[in-house]
């Protein structure tokens, strides 16, 4: 592409100090999005993607048809019982021609009956523009508190639906942005946390205060709602979400702050209007509240255990030194827990896929539940009284399947198994271990078609994430599905700052570590090459948000491996991400430049907008969606104008602008679908696959 065609932005003089580094910032102007020169700019990068794309309209047609074959099948949830109701969430049950664009809540009255629809957001918005967020059961099953979010926002309304009458009470709940519910047992009402004093449902909720825990009578107004507890001004950074024990006996309250890798947990009876007690103080450990018998808690955690265990902590003697450890820690790392039917349920992470391991209250090792092979669970239900157990279960070439375990008989019944026009017994995944740059060996999954042939000619897609302790296992995507069926390879490198290996795994790539997330992902591409998987100009990199950093940040320091990179919703300004967005929220994770020499100098090494240099960058796509709240728009602006204005090749560097929808978060299928269109279209043009 040449390089005239590229739209000019708007430039300014602004520069920012750091500890006595004066450093430019002449794309300052691409965080004002309202501006006139910048929308001007934008509609300009508009216009050459679509010119770009106009070229290559054959291709984008088949990957269309393509797509368009793979997406129609019935897509399931795990199911989970409340009350006497089975429920579940399902997309595309229907059949239609017509992509549903948002998972529809059903019902079922027994696992034989034929589900009826509870809860449809395509009916409450046809746009497809909001989306169910997070849902909460009362005890009887007979209402369902949810989130209601529009154009991929952040903020949340809460809303009450009758499961068996099929109607919304009059309250709706506002002043919501991440949000817990926790019902009372006798279905009178829930706890539920907000910001105090909030504003109208359209202004910005960050700026409404504290985030306080509330009770909600049923039938009642939101300005009669109770406030059980907020916090001190000073931990204005904390966020609360309450719990209820499933007696009903005690309310149990998680304290986060950021995404710092510990919490804090505290808990009063349940009727009680006096303080509620810390009772982790003192610890900076992850503690997740599995159930309760009588007085005594059941925790997973990481306190004393980097790879997890389960303690029970007796409330009559609460000190550490009583506490009692039930599972100890194992080799693998402890994911979840559920407390079902009177035992601990557990999944562990083994080398980056699941195992599930019941064990009795005592800890008592019962069985392991025979799963498929590099899988990952994706959904778990339970409940202490119940015997019946419900997983769902998937992998790279197999969507969704859901079973049901129970715990009395020790049998696995498959119940769902979606089919689609998809043959996983053609591909095998195959799991290897690779040196990164400082000898650590790093995990990562292989996937191909039977029979590949090692030429170095086969077009390879890495991906990776690398951040917040999340971990990359392995799932069914219809986008890798078409990768594979056109035959490529899938790489999925499970680099440091995830959390695969346990805590130390994230501890190893976050803060001043972040540099060995992007070494993993180079040391990935090397060994890929080395091993005759494929060839710099056959392997593309793909990432999103956090791994759009780490994608970004690994072709500006070795741009030379790579044909090809897809950035969606990328961080890229690493020294002032904390400003705009959701970024505050993340100084746990990588610091911050105006307040740490150390952290500044760090961020500014590696940081993706600031490293680019004269350079013949490999062919890159970004695609941002304009009204993210979350990973704000103007990292992807900074990025594509500097890498535009410094790349010395040819390789195309295009802008794609999503106008519509957020980060991510109930984002329409629809959109998701020509996004996804788009992103094969660029790399299918590029590597000849289609």
């Amino acid at each position: 592409m040449n390089k005239k065609d590229y739209p000019l932005p708007p430039l300014s003089g602004a520069s920012d100090k750091f500890f006595g580094t004066e450093v430019r910032d002449p794309y300052r102007c691409l965080e004002s999005l309202d501006d006139v020169q910048v929308k001007a700019w934008l509609q300009g990068q508009t216009q050459l993607t679509a010119a770009y794309f106009s070229n290559i309209a054959r291709q984008n047609e088949l990957v269309r048809r393509k797509l368009t074959s793979l997406w129609h099948y019935p897509k399931y949830s795990v199911l989970s019982k409340e009350g006497d109701y089975y429920f579940f969430w399902g997309l595309d049950l229907t059949h239609q021609a017509k992509i549903q664009n948002q998972a529809v809540l059903y019902r079922m009255n027994c696992l034989s009956d034929a589900p009826i629809p509870v809860l449809n957001p395509n009916l409450l918005d046809p746009s497809g523009n909001s989306a169910i967020t997070y849902q909460s059961f009362s005890r009887d099953g007979r209402l369902v508190s949810y989130t209601f979010a529009q154009d991929g926002s952040d903020d949340q309304q809460i809303h009450i639906r009758h499961t068996l009458d099929l109607f919304d009470s009059k309250e709706v709940l506002v002043g919501c942005k991440t949000v817990n519910i926790a019902w009372n047992p006798d279905n009178s009402g829930f706890y539920y946390n907000r910001f105090i004093d909030s504003p109208s449902y359209t202004e910005p909720i960050v700026k409404a205060g504290l985030n306080c825990i509330y009770w909600h009578a049923l039938g009642s107004n939101q300005s009669e709602d109770t406030l059980i507890f907020a916090p001190e001004a000073s931990d204005s950074e904390l966020a609360f979400y309450p719990e209820t024990s499933y007696d009903g006996r005690y309310l149990v309250l998680y304290a986060t702050y950021s995404t710092e890798p510990h919490n804090h947990i505290f808990y009063r009876k349940a009727e009680s209007t006096g303080s509620f007690t810390n009772l982790t103080a003192g610890t900076k450990d992850q503690f997740v509240f599995i159930g309760s018998i009588e007085d005594t808690f059941y925790f997973q955690t990481t306190w004393n255990a980097p790879k997890g265990q389960i303690i029970a902590i007796d409330l009559a003697q609460p000190e550490s030194q009583y506490w009692q450890v039930v599972i100890p820690e194992q080799a693998d790392f402890l994911a979840f827990v559920t407390y079902s039917g009177g035992n601990l349920v557990a999944g562990f992470l083994h080398s980056a896929y699941h195992r599930l391991k019941v064990f009795t209250l005592e800890g008592i090792f019962r069985e392991e539940v025979n799963l498929p092979s590099f899988a990952t669970i994706s959904g778990l239900t339970g409940k202490p009284d119940s015997a019946e157990l419900f997983i769902s279960v998937e992998s790279f070439t197999n969507p969704p399947s859901v079973y049901s375990y129970d715990l009395g008989r020790k049998e696995l019944i498959l119940l769902i198994k979606p089919v689609l026009d998809f043959q996983p017994e053609h591909y095998e995944t195959k799991q290897v271990f690779y040196p990164s740059k400082d000898g650590t060996m790093i995990p990562m999954f292989l996937t191909y078609k039977k029979g590949i042939c090692l030429n170095k000619a086969n077009p390879t897609l890495l991906t990776g994430y690398g951040g917040f302790g999340i971990s990359q296992t392995p799932i069914f995507l219809i986008s890798n599905a078409l990768w594979l069926s056109q035959g490529g390879i899938l790489a999925v490198a499970n680099v440091r700052g995830g959390g695969e290996l346990g805590l130390d795994w994230h501890e190893q790539g976050r803060l001043y570590k972040k540099q060995n997330s992007f070494g993993d992902l180079c040391a990935a591409a090397e060994w890929l090459i080395e091993e005759n998987y494929t060839s710099p100009a056959k392997l593309a990199l793909m990432g999103h948000s956090n791994g759009g950093l780490l994608v970004a940040g690994s072709i500006i320091q070795s741009p030379h491996l790579f044909g090809a990179v897809i950035c969606r919703a990328p961080l890229t300004d690493m020294l002032r991400y904390h400003l705009l967005g959701a970024g505050r929220n993340w100084l746990a994770e990588y610091g911050c430049a105006m307040t740490s020499p150390q952290e500044f100098r760090t961020l500014y090494a590696y940081s993706p907008l600031h490293n680019i240099k004269k350079e013949d960058y490999p062919a890159v796509f970004v695609t941002v969606p304009i009204g993210d709240e979350r990973v704000h728009p103007m990292h992807s602006l900074k990025f594509i104008a500097n890498l535009q204005a410094s790349s010395t090749g040819e390789n195309p560097i295009l802008l794609r602008i999503e106008r519509e929808g957020g980060h991510g978060i109930g984002n329409a299928s629809s959109r998701t679908f020509e996004e996804l269109c788009d992103i094969y279209t660029f790399l299918f043009s590029l590597f000849e696959m289609i």
